[in-house]
């Protein structure tokens, strides 16, 4: 454990530089899996809310809320986009989280604060309920199959993103799910930045395969645009 460095702002790491609408807005690289899209963050500081959406018209792809409560050591994910061509040019279609287990009904995404250095921790969420709207119509409640985990670790160096981001040193949050934790997501988060690239794995055999990556290292000109709408469960 490190008995010198001091903690860091997991959410100022999300949200990259500034608070409010950031100007430093990021694109997708072009040629890799999944084809080249924005991803614009936003942060509502007053209101514990902190958004992740998809394009200039303000679709929120990914919801995180935090200060649930005083002194709530926790970033909760409240919901994300369902990835499907459909569903994804549909600003209606979406999951939202309805846990039991925390004050928020989302699951526990990230440590609030963390001191670079820190061995890595896994914290689950025991309860994965989910509720999924399509076009508007809520289908019937559905779980993940068991637990979430998500940890938080860094500072790495190990990792160029081309781009306009290069090699920087960067904070990793992996993201466990499905039965056996058989799913794993990556998030590397760059200081100033925010989210440079995302990664999928799958279990085969007991370990885990890499299946699709998205890099986030084209800066766009700003502002960012303004959240347009929010999910309601």
């Amino acid at each position: 454990m490190s008995t010198l460095a001091a903690p860091v702002d997991v959410l100022a790491l999300m949200a990259g530089s500034q608070t409010g609408i950031l100007s430093a807005c990021q694109s997708e690289a072009p040629g890799t899996p999944g084809g080249a899209e924005p991803m614009y963050p936003w942060l509502n500081g007053p209101a514990g809310q902190f958004c992740e959406m998809k394009n200039a018209a303000g679709w929120p792809a990914d919801g995180y809320v935090f200060n649930t409560r005083p002194n709530d050591p926790y970033i909760y994910q409240t919901f994300t986009e369902i990835d499907t061509p459909a569903a994804y040019n549909q600003p209606n279609s979406y999951k939202i989280f309805a846990s039991s287990s925390t004050p928020s009904g989302g699951i526990i995404w990230a440590p609030r604060y963390y001191t670079p250095g820190d061995p890595e921790v896994l914290i689950e969420t025991a309860d994965s309920t989910y509720l999924t709207y399509l076009n508007g119509v809520a289908q019937p409640k559905a779980n993940l199959g068991g637990p979430t985990a998500t940890g938080f670790s860094g500072p790495w160096n190990d990792a160029n993103f081309g781009g306009n981001i290069g090699q920087q040193p960067y904070y990793l949050q992996r993201y466990l799910y499905n039965p056996g934790f058989a799913s794993q997501e990556q998030n590397c988060y760059v200081p100033g930045f925010g989210r440079i690239r995302w990664q999928l794995f799958g279990m085969v055999s007991g370990v885990y395969v890499l299946n699709q990556t998205a890099l986030y290292n084209t800066l766009l000109a700003g502002p960012c645009p303004k959240l347009a709408w929010q999910p309601v469960a």
